[in-house]
């Protein structure tokens, strides 16, 4: 038995990994952690902000609010894309994770 996924999750992963290969901030800068939601490092804000303009940055979200529509399965991709390479989606993970997930399933 062969686990993996079908060709269009492929692709999804082939494109996140050049978006990737071509954003990702330099380690340099990357060593710069926040001690805080309300310290974030400038690099912190620009990455996170260049991945809400190209999708990235909650890509199950649909396009008009700045995903890709991803399915479950591309969502696992995209995960372990970015753990694979140790890269910090967001620095507010409250934000994001929570209140943006709740504006777009009850809000207006």
């Amino acid at each position: 038995m062969r686990f993996g996924y079908d060709e269009k999750t492929e692709a999804f992963r082939d494109q996140l990994v050049a978006w990737l290969e071509a954003n990702l901030p330099d380690p340099s800068l990357t060593a710069e952690r926040p001690t805080s939601s309300a310290d974030i490092p400038a690099w912190a804000r620009e990455f996170q902000r260049q991945m809400f303009d190209d999708g990235w940055l909650s890509p199950t979200y649909p396009p008009e609010l700045g995903g890709r529509n991803a399915d479950l399965f591309e969502q696992m991709v995209y995960l372990e894309e970015l753990g694979r390479r140790h890269v910090t989606r967001s620095f507010n993970p409250q934000g994001l994770g929570i209140v943006s997930a709740s504006i777009v399933s009850f809000g207006n």
